[in-house]
């Protein structure tokens, strides 16, 4: 909508395409652990997101469905059961559920699972499972590196605990004032939200007024 085209790394850096929408490259869980983990979720009850072939499949339990609509406007395709999807290779697994509960979750499953696939807390309500290789930081030492980039001429800015590896990479981290802690203790320069515009006159004043030397 912005028409602004360039290299996307999504999926927690799972998949990176280029501005042409070419995939350059794509990490997916093992199509058992995923089945593993849609039974599980379905046994509890819980809402599952299930990211693969370009599709997002969801059980529409409320009031999960609306509020990830709501936050996200994903185009969400309903299926009765994740089980007609065995075999498939996803991208990534969401379980959404109360703060409590998904912080719950993550203790009881990480001996289950973490060996296969790496869980992570995304947003209070989001607890992901995600490839062991995927991380946004490599995917972006990946992208620079076709980009013909070194690590000191990239900014990256975040606000979540999946952004970790990013700003760690980036020779500039760049975290919101309204992100996670953890992740203002690593950045090098904390920004005012997006209410502020923070991010926006930081790029604008200090990195493309200012020549610092990181490519636009």
């Amino acid at each position: 909508e912005m028409g602004i085209r360039g290299p996307v790394i999504s999926y927690n850096g799972g998949m990176l395409r280029d501005a042409d929408d070419r995939l350059l490259e794509s990490r997916t869980l093992d199509p058992d652990l995923a089945a593993e983990v849609a039974a599980f979720a379905e046994a509890r009850d819980l809402p599952l997101n299930y990211y693969a072939d370009g599709v997002l499949y969801a059980r529409k339990i409320q009031p999960w469905w609306d509020l990830y609509q709501g936050r996200t406007s994903s185009p969400m395709r309903e299926v009765a059961t994740h089980a007609g999807l065995k075999g498939k290779r996803p991208y990534k697994l969401l379980i959404y559920a109360s703060a409590d509960r998904v912080r719950a979750l993550k203790a009881e499953l990480e001996p289950r699972f973490g060996g296969r696939c790496a869980l992570m807390i995304t947003a209070d309500e989001y607890l992901e499972f995600v490839p062991l290789d995927a991380d946004k930081g490599s995917a972006l030492a990946a992208l620079a590196g076709r980009l013909g980039f070194a690590a000191e001429q990239v900014a990256a800015a975040g606000d979540g605990w999946n952004d970790l590896g990013m700003l760690r990479w980036a020779g500039l981290g760049i975290a919101m004032s309204g992100g996670r802690d953890e992740l203002k203790a690593v950045a090098d320069v904390v920004v005012p939200g997006p209410e502020d515009d923070g991010l926006a006159r930081f790029i604008e004043d200090r990195l493309l007024r200012a020549g610092a030397g990181v490519a636009p």
